[in-house]
């Protein structure tokens, strides 16, 4: 895994500024909608309130930082903590999944105020490890511990997540047109990365 991490991060790297935005937020979308299985299926969380924080972010990289503060961008920050499960009263695994989209979308803010790509890299590895952590749950009564997390490496859910980073992060870097690709990005239908659909 660490081969393909690395090739990612490499890509990464190459993103600047509202690209970086992009790509985060594809891996946002994702992710929330593994969020929404959770408040719904669990009772706990607020889909319209993270769709909104969502909806803040495009606002802000399609304006190019002009109609959104921010100030609102930080507090959005705060929000998105406040929106997530704690393990402890949740400790079901799609908790977990639900606590990776919020750190996600926490990921996405860090990076729309500060730039830095460690906040890209960091949504990253939290996108590729909640499948990750969902194969390795299927997997466990098939496999002894030490044998789980490199068996649901190999597995297709995880390398489609890996060829879904790459993939995109290429189409984001060689394309010239943003605002072409953040209206794509809003207009597009997204599907769970671990297949959850929200009842």
């Amino acid at each position: 895994m660490e081969k393909e991490k690395e090739e990612i991060i490499e890509l990464i790297l190459q993103l600047i500024e509202r690209k970086g935005a992009l790509f985060i937020m594809h891996l946002a979308r994702r992710l929330q909608i593994n969020y929404n299985y959770f408040v719904v299926t669990e009772g706990f969380g607020d889909v319209k309130n993270l769709e909104d924080l969502f909806l803040l972010a495009v606002d802000y990289v399609k304006t190019n930082n002009v109609l959104v503060s921010p100030d609102l961008i930080e507090e959005s920050k705060n929000i998105v903590l406040d929106l997530a499960p704690h393990s402890e009263d949740y400790p079901s695994v799609f908790s977990t999944f639900a606590l990776d989209a919020c750190a996600c979308c926490y990921d996405m803010f860090s990076y729309l105020l500060e730039n830095e790509s460690d906040s890209i890299i960091s949504a990253s590895e939290m996108s590729i490890n909640t499948v990750l952590i969902y194969k390795m749950e299927e997997l466990s009564s098939k496999y002894p511990e030490d044998e789980l997390e490199m068996r649901a490496y190999e597995s297709a859910e995880v390398q489609k997540e890996l060829l879904y980073q790459k993939t995109l992060l290429k189409r984001i870097i060689a394309e010239n047109d943003i605002d072409k690709l953040i209206t794509d990005t809003l207009n597009k239908k997204y599907e769970s990365n671990i297949g959850l659909i929200v009842p």
